[in-house]
């Protein structure tokens, strides 16, 4: 009985969690930075980091990188508004730091000052 217990309490903690694995950052022209986590399908996380995008006062805000289960996504921008994004999968320890890195790494590639604008992990 008591296993039975502990499985149905994990699976009432670990369901919403897995039931929404879904990430997006948004980034918009005048250097704003959207992101959503835990959404239930690819378009709620992008609807969701867009409104957060133009919420802050992102303009013309557009999605730059996904991630879902298990996975991370991140951009990085420099001092000419150019950047670059990443998503990985197992990027867990520390979270999103192979995600960070990369979206640097791509940055530097077409612009000075970069520098990582917004994460998300699940």
């Amino acid at each position: 009985m008591k296993r039975i217990i502990t499985a149905a309490a994990f699976m009432l903690i670990a369901s919403p969690a897995l039931a929404y694995p879904f990430g997006a950052v948004a980034y918009s022209a005048n250097d704003v930075a959207g992101w959503a986590g835990g959404s239930a399908t690819p378009d709620d996380a992008d609807r969701w980091a867009l409104l957060d995008c133009e919420r802050k006062g992102g303009k013309d805000c557009k999605v730059m990188a996904r991630e879902d289960r298990g996975g991370c996504a991140a951009i990085a921008a420099g001092t000419n508004g150019k950047g670059g994004a990443a998503s990985t999968h197992g990027d867990m320890r520390p979270p999103g730091a192979i995600a960070r890195q990369t979206a640097l790494e791509d940055c530097i590639t077409v612009d000075t000052d970069c520098e990582v604008k917004a994460w998300v992990c699940h």
